[in-house]
Formats: C-alpha cells, sequence, structure tokens
C-alpha cells in the first residue's frame, strides 16, 4: 500500500522528535521539550516552527476524500493553506 498523507505526518513527527533529543542531548523530559520548543526546521511536509503558544506553524495541504469510478476512496489534493 502506498504511504498516503497521515503517513508523512507521522514521519515528521518521529523526526521532529528526533532531532529534539539530539538537540537536548538527552530523553530529559525539560531539555527534549525546550528543544521541540525551538524547532525550525524543514520535513516531509514542510517547513516546521512552534509559536509561543505550543502550536504549530506550518503550511497545511487541504485534501479532499472521493469515490473512484472503481468504487475505492481515494485522496486528491484541493490546496495549500500558507501560515
Amino acid at each position: 500500500e502506498e504511504p498516503n498523507s497521515f503517513a508523512a505526518l507521522g514521519y515528521d513527527c518521529v523526526y521532529m522528535l528526533r532531532d529534539a533529543i539530539v538537540k537536548a542531548g538527552s530523553t530529559d523530559n525539560e531539555a527534549v521539550r525546550s528543544a521541540l520548543e525551538a524547532t525550525n526546521g524543514d520535513y516531509v511536509t514542510g517547513h516546521l516552527t512552534f509559536d509561543a503558544k505550543h502550536n504549530p506553524v506550518k503550511s497545511a495541504v487541504m485534501l479532499e476524500i472521493v469515490k473512484g469510478s472503481d468504487g475505492k476512496l481515494t485522496t486528491a489534493y484541493k490546496t495549500t493553506v500558507n501560515p
């Protein structure tokens, strides 16, 4: 099965956490949290940072779930919304 957009977001989460642990130099909760707050990088789904309230600041891709002629549901790209 071909990976979908949710797989890409999961991939980004894992690598963002990995980057924070490497930057923190440990798995200490406070150190990792501080490193996550300072996230500023390019990932599979685009550039990612966090605002002062810990909300992600990144582009969002809008998809539509459509039923194909074969009856199977697929996702169709609609647009990208930038922050």
